[in-house]
């Protein structure tokens, strides 16, 4: 049930990034340069290369800023997840519920809202573990265990191969893995918090 919600997530980040870039550009292109006198070229240059500058770092320093405090937020304030991740309810006697905080692995979700396990295809009814996914984990709150995780098993053919076996689609899907040759600056095991602190920008254009 989680798997689908990961991938969810990621869309969301993927969204709000974009928006956060493109209004930011508005912001950036709107902003005129004033100058008293003939500004010779090369100190041109370096204040343009100063304004870019700047204009990345609050760019990524901001977005992430306001990560942070969701995820602190979120995190302090002991709240349970949609999909009880972090926490199962179970009535008593009486009728009350009580809680009982998840755990994967050693790590318990009420002492940790950062604890993970790797994600596998498991096999129900006896949850048999057929396949463990390379790089993607599961754990007390979804952006916790996506911002921990990676894009490793997608950039493997078999591994993507052996996903769609497992899924069991009716329907023939056709997915290529990535190709880690296109990629400058991110590996094939960067975590998704990696590629967040650069705002998922392989490279800027500032020509």
């Amino acid at each position: 049930m989680t798997g689908a919600l990961v991938f969810q997530a990621l869309s969301t980040l993927c969204v709000l990034v974009d928006e956060t870039i493109s209004n930011r550009l508005i912001e950036f292109y709107s902003t005129q340069y004033v100058s008293a006198s003939v500004t010779p070229s090369d100190v041109f240059q370096l204040q343009t290369d100063a304004f870019v500058s700047q204009f990345l770092s609050s760019t990524t320093n901001n977005f992430l800023l306001s990560l942070a405090m969701i995820r602190k937020t979120t995190q302090s304030n002991t709240l349970a997840s949609g999909q009880l991740t972090n926490y199962r309810f179970y009535p008593d006697i009486y009728g009350d519920l009580f809680t009982i905080s998840a755990q994967y692995g050693d790590c318990t979700c009420s002492s940790s809202a950062t604890c993970i396990s790797q994600y596998a295809v498991v096999y129900y009814p006896n949850l048999t573990e057929i396949f463990p996914i390379p790089g993607l984990y599961t754990g007390c709150y979804i952006i916790e265990s996506l911002l921990q995780s990676s894009l490793q098993c997608f950039y493997d053919q078999a591994c993507i191969d052996n996903l769609l076996l497992y899924l069991g689609s009716s329907t023939f899907i056709n997915v290529t893995a990535l190709d880690i040759l296109l990629s400058i600056q991110f590996l094939e095991n960067s975590t998704i918090a990696d590629i967040l602190d650069q705002l998922m920008v392989e490279e800027w254009n500032s020509s």
